[in-house]
């Protein structure tokens, strides 16, 4: 008896959720469904959540910082290149001269710039869950309060 019990709940469930997933469910039904792009009230509020421009301008400078230290190192590691291959074509016999310093300014401002990835990740996690917090709390004040 216990299992028709239990079989017949786990039905009635997977209609529930399978109305649900088709948009026919009592939920989707009350609010409706609205299509077309994400207001930008929606984004606004996000970005309120997550701390305002006291987060968010961060984020971008260090986005920016690191964007800077790829591009100086493509540059850097081009000069390099461009050396070696005017050094390569040069007398015969002359033997060329291998510097380390351009290797080591590269190395230095990619991984300047692989920090800088890490330090935006971290600030877009801790955003993130910061708003995703703050958020779910309002929603479950409202809900509470109906």
């Amino acid at each position: 008896e216990c299992e028709n019990e239990v079989s017949e709940r786990a039905i009635a469930d997977a209609a529930y959720f399978s109305e649900c997933q088709r948009g026919e469910g009592p939920a989707t039904n009350a609010e409706g469904r609205e299509a077309g792009s994400v207001n930008l009230d929606v984004y606004a509020g996000y970005t309120r959540a997550a701390g305002g421009l006291k987060v968010l301008l961060p984020i971008v400078l260090a986005m920016l910082t690191k964007e800077a230290l790829t591009a100086a190192a493509g540059f850097s590691l081009l000069g390099w290149s461009s050396a070696r291959k005017a050094s390569a074509d040069g007398e015969a016999g002359v033997p060329q001269v291998v510097t380390v310093g351009p290797l080591v300014q590269y190395t230095m401002l990619e991984g300047g710039g692989a920090l800088f990835t890490a330090l935006v990740l971290s600030l877009e996690a801790i955003a993130g869950w910061r708003a995703s917090k703050m958020l779910h709390e309002m929603m479950l004040r409202s809900v509470l309060r109906s």
